[in-house]
Protein backbone atom coordinates (compact mmCIF):
# COMPACT_ATOMS: atom_id res chain seq x y z
CA UNK A 1 0.00 0.00 0.00
CA UNK A 2 1.25 3.50 -0.86
CA UNK A 3 0.57 6.81 1.05
CA UNK A 4 1.41 10.44 0.32
CA UNK A 5 1.90 12.99 3.16
CA UNK A 6 0.74 16.62 2.95
CA UNK A 7 -0.12 19.60 5.17
CA UNK A 8 -3.20 21.81 4.98
CA UNK A 9 -3.69 25.38 6.37
CA UNK A 10 -6.88 26.91 7.77
CA UNK A 11 -7.98 28.05 4.32
CA UNK A 12 -7.66 24.51 2.95
CA UNK A 13 -4.47 25.13 0.97
CA UNK A 14 -2.39 21.99 0.81
CA UNK A 15 1.36 21.73 0.69
CA UNK A 16 3.35 18.65 -0.14
CA UNK A 17 6.77 18.93 1.49
CA UNK A 18 7.54 15.40 0.50
CA UNK A 19 6.27 14.60 -2.98
CA UNK A 20 7.35 10.99 -2.82
CA UNK A 21 4.89 8.15 -2.30
CA UNK A 22 5.79 5.91 0.60
CA UNK A 23 5.07 2.17 0.66
CA UNK A 24 3.64 0.80 3.87
CA UNK A 25 3.41 -2.95 4.47
CA UNK A 26 0.10 -4.11 5.92
CA UNK A 27 0.23 -6.52 8.86
CA UNK A 28 -0.51 -10.13 7.88
CA UNK A 29 -3.96 -11.51 8.72
CA UNK A 30 -3.92 -14.89 10.44
CA UNK A 31 -7.69 -15.37 10.47
CA UNK A 32 -8.96 -18.40 8.51
CA UNK A 33 -12.66 -19.35 8.24
CA UNK A 34 -13.19 -22.96 7.17
CA UNK A 35 -16.00 -25.32 8.16
CA UNK A 36 -18.33 -28.09 7.03
CA UNK A 37 -21.85 -28.88 8.23
CA UNK A 38 -23.93 -32.02 8.68
CA UNK A 39 -27.55 -32.33 9.81
CA UNK A 40 -29.45 -34.84 11.91
CA UNK A 41 -33.14 -34.06 12.26
CA UNK A 42 -33.33 -30.67 14.05
CA UNK A 43 -29.60 -30.49 14.72
CA UNK A 44 -26.68 -29.21 12.68
CA UNK A 45 -23.10 -30.07 13.56
CA UNK A 46 -20.15 -28.01 12.36
CA UNK A 47 -16.54 -29.01 11.86
CA UNK A 48 -14.13 -26.06 11.90
CA UNK A 49 -10.97 -28.02 11.12
CA UNK A 50 -8.54 -25.69 9.35
CA UNK A 51 -9.93 -22.49 10.84
CA UNK A 52 -7.77 -20.02 12.79
CA UNK A 53 -8.63 -17.09 15.05
CA UNK A 54 -11.57 -16.39 17.31
CA UNK A 55 -14.58 -18.15 15.77
CA UNK A 56 -18.25 -17.25 15.90
CA UNK A 57 -21.31 -18.46 13.98
CA UNK A 58 -24.37 -16.77 12.59
CA UNK A 59 -26.66 -19.81 12.44
CA UNK A 60 -29.04 -18.19 9.98
CA UNK A 61 -32.08 -18.41 12.25
CA UNK A 62 -31.56 -15.13 14.06
CA UNK A 63 -29.12 -16.53 16.61
CA UNK A 64 -25.34 -16.42 16.91
CA UNK A 65 -22.83 -18.30 19.01
CA UNK A 66 -19.69 -20.38 19.18
CA UNK A 67 -21.22 -23.85 19.70
CA UNK A 68 -20.42 -26.53 17.11
CA UNK A 69 -23.88 -28.13 17.53
CA UNK A 70 -27.04 -26.11 17.02
CA UNK A 71 -30.71 -27.00 17.23
CA UNK A 72 -33.16 -25.40 14.80
CA UNK A 73 -36.75 -24.74 15.83
CA UNK A 74 -38.24 -25.18 12.37
CA UNK A 75 -37.53 -27.00 9.15
CA UNK A 76 -36.23 -24.86 6.31
CA UNK A 77 -33.21 -23.65 4.37
CA UNK A 78 -30.53 -21.84 6.36
CA UNK A 79 -27.48 -19.74 5.51
CA UNK A 80 -24.78 -20.31 8.13
CA UNK A 81 -21.82 -17.93 8.34
CA UNK A 82 -18.56 -18.51 10.21
CA UNK A 83 -16.45 -15.45 11.07
CA UNK A 84 -12.83 -15.87 12.14
CA UNK A 85 -11.19 -12.87 13.81
CA UNK A 86 -7.48 -12.15 14.16
CA UNK A 87 -7.61 -9.87 17.20
CA UNK A 88 -3.94 -8.93 17.12
CA UNK A 89 -4.03 -7.71 13.52
CA UNK A 90 -7.66 -6.56 13.65
CA UNK A 91 -8.82 -8.48 10.60
CA UNK A 92 -11.43 -11.12 9.83
CA UNK A 93 -12.18 -13.95 7.42
CA UNK A 94 -15.69 -15.13 6.57
CA UNK A 95 -17.22 -18.29 5.07
CA UNK A 96 -20.90 -19.07 4.42
CA UNK A 97 -22.61 -22.42 3.81
CA UNK A 98 -26.19 -23.19 2.85
CA UNK A 99 -28.00 -26.19 4.32
CA UNK A 100 -31.50 -27.63 4.71
CA UNK A 101 -33.25 -28.90 7.85
CA UNK A 102 -35.96 -31.20 6.50
CA UNK A 103 -37.46 -32.58 9.71
CA UNK A 104 -37.03 -31.36 13.27
CA UNK A 105 -38.72 -33.90 15.56
CA UNK A 106 -41.12 -36.77 15.91
CA UNK A 107 -38.71 -39.68 15.58
CA UNK A 108 -40.59 -42.92 16.08
CA UNK A 109 -39.24 -46.30 17.09
CA UNK A 110 -39.05 -48.98 14.39
CA UNK A 111 -41.38 -51.97 14.41
CA UNK A 112 -39.85 -55.44 14.57
CA UNK A 113 -41.54 -58.37 12.82
CA UNK A 114 -39.73 -61.67 13.27
CA UNK A 115 -42.12 -63.51 10.96
CA UNK A 116 -44.68 -66.25 11.73
CA UNK A 117 -43.95 -69.30 13.87
CA UNK A 118 -42.80 -72.26 11.80
CA UNK A 119 -42.72 -76.04 11.80
CA UNK A 120 -39.76 -77.85 10.27
CA UNK A 121 -38.58 -81.39 9.75
CA UNK A 122 -35.16 -82.51 10.96
CA UNK A 123 -32.51 -81.47 8.46
CA UNK A 124 -34.60 -78.69 6.90
CA UNK A 125 -33.01 -75.34 6.06
CA UNK A 126 -35.07 -72.75 7.94
CA UNK A 127 -35.19 -69.05 7.02
CA UNK A 128 -35.93 -66.47 9.72
CA UNK A 129 -37.59 -63.66 7.78
CA UNK A 130 -37.54 -60.18 9.32
CA UNK A 131 -38.31 -58.31 6.10
CA UNK A 132 -41.71 -57.14 7.37
CA UNK A 133 -39.95 -54.98 9.98
CA UNK A 134 -40.12 -51.27 9.23
CA UNK A 135 -39.60 -47.75 10.54
CA UNK A 136 -42.55 -45.30 10.50
CA UNK A 137 -40.11 -42.45 9.71
CA UNK A 138 -39.52 -42.61 5.95
CA UNK A 139 -35.94 -41.31 6.09
CA UNK A 140 -34.70 -43.74 8.73
CA UNK A 141 -32.74 -46.90 8.09
CA UNK A 142 -32.87 -49.86 10.47
CA UNK A 143 -30.34 -52.50 11.44
CA UNK A 144 -31.14 -56.09 12.35
CA UNK A 145 -29.85 -58.39 15.11
CA UNK A 146 -31.09 -61.95 15.53
CA UNK A 147 -30.35 -63.89 18.74
CA UNK A 148 -31.48 -67.32 19.91
CA UNK A 149 -33.31 -67.26 23.25
CA UNK A 150 -34.26 -70.94 23.79
CA UNK A 151 -33.38 -74.42 22.57
CA UNK A 152 -30.19 -76.08 21.41
CA UNK A 153 -27.94 -73.41 19.94
CA UNK A 154 -28.19 -73.17 16.17
CA UNK A 155 -25.63 -71.59 13.83
CA UNK A 156 -27.15 -68.73 11.85
CA UNK A 157 -25.67 -67.78 8.50
CA UNK A 158 -25.57 -64.08 9.50
CA UNK A 159 -27.26 -62.78 12.69
CA UNK A 160 -27.22 -59.23 11.22
CA UNK A 161 -29.01 -60.19 8.01
CA UNK A 162 -32.68 -59.51 7.29
CA UNK A 163 -33.18 -63.20 6.53
CA UNK A 164 -30.61 -65.53 8.15
CA UNK A 165 -30.76 -69.32 7.75
CA UNK A 166 -29.96 -72.35 9.86
CA UNK A 167 -30.26 -76.15 9.62
CA UNK A 168 -32.86 -77.66 11.96
CA UNK A 169 -30.89 -80.69 13.19
CA UNK A 170 -32.50 -81.13 16.64
CA UNK A 171 -35.61 -83.36 16.31
CA UNK A 172 -38.54 -82.74 18.61
CA UNK A 173 -37.32 -79.45 20.05
CA UNK A 174 -38.81 -75.94 19.90
CA UNK A 175 -36.28 -73.23 19.01
CA UNK A 176 -36.95 -69.61 19.91
CA UNK A 177 -35.33 -66.57 18.30
CA UNK A 178 -35.54 -62.85 19.03
CA UNK A 179 -35.23 -60.11 16.41
CA UNK A 180 -34.12 -56.60 17.44
CA UNK A 181 -34.37 -53.75 14.93
CA UNK A 182 -32.71 -50.39 15.68
CA UNK A 183 -32.93 -47.04 13.88
CA UNK A 184 -30.08 -44.57 13.46
CA UNK A 185 -31.05 -42.66 16.63
CA UNK A 186 -30.93 -45.79 18.77
CA UNK A 187 -34.68 -46.42 19.05
CA UNK A 188 -35.38 -50.17 18.89
CA UNK A 189 -38.06 -52.85 19.04
CA UNK A 190 -38.08 -56.64 19.58
CA UNK A 191 -40.14 -59.54 18.29
CA UNK A 192 -39.91 -63.30 18.79
CA UNK A 193 -40.50 -66.35 16.62
CA UNK A 194 -40.60 -70.07 17.44
CA UNK A 195 -39.52 -72.90 15.13
CA UNK A 196 -40.91 -76.30 16.15
CA UNK A 197 -38.84 -79.18 14.82
CA UNK A 198 -40.74 -82.45 14.32
CA UNK A 199 -39.70 -85.78 15.74
CA UNK A 200 -38.15 -88.34 13.42
CA UNK A 201 -40.86 -91.00 12.69
CA UNK A 202 -40.06 -94.48 14.05
CA UNK A 203 -41.46 -97.62 12.41
CA UNK A 204 -42.95 -100.05 14.95
CA UNK A 205 -44.36 -103.50 14.14
CA UNK A 206 -48.01 -103.44 15.28
CA UNK A 207 -49.68 -105.79 12.83
CA UNK A 208 -51.54 -105.17 9.57
CA UNK A 209 -53.04 -101.76 8.89
CA UNK A 210 -52.80 -100.14 12.29
CA UNK A 211 -52.38 -96.52 13.30
CA UNK A 212 -49.66 -95.40 15.65
CA UNK A 213 -49.73 -92.23 17.71
CA UNK A 214 -46.19 -90.98 17.60
CA UNK A 215 -46.25 -88.48 20.45
CA UNK A 216 -44.15 -85.37 20.75
CA UNK A 217 -45.57 -83.32 17.88
CA UNK A 218 -48.97 -85.04 17.71
CA UNK A 219 -48.51 -86.65 14.27
CA UNK A 220 -49.87 -90.13 13.45
CA UNK A 221 -48.52 -92.59 10.94
CA UNK A 222 -50.09 -95.68 9.36
CA UNK A 223 -47.95 -98.77 9.17
CA UNK A 224 -48.31 -102.28 7.80
CA UNK A 225 -46.42 -105.23 9.13
CA UNK A 226 -44.76 -107.11 6.31
CA UNK A 227 -43.83 -110.70 6.91
CA UNK A 228 -43.34 -114.01 5.14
Amino acid sequence: MYVRAYAEDEQGHAAYPDDQKKQISAAPCDAVAAFTASTDLAYAEFDTTGSAGDLSFDYGDGTTGTELRHRYAAAGNYSVTLTATDVANQCTAVKTLFMAITRISGNQAPVADAGPDQTANPGDIVALDGSASHDPDPDDEISYLRTQTDGTLMTLTDPLAVQPYFIADVPGEPLEFSLTVTDRLGFSDDDQVTVNVNQIPVAVALGPDRSLYEGGDGDTGRFRLLGP
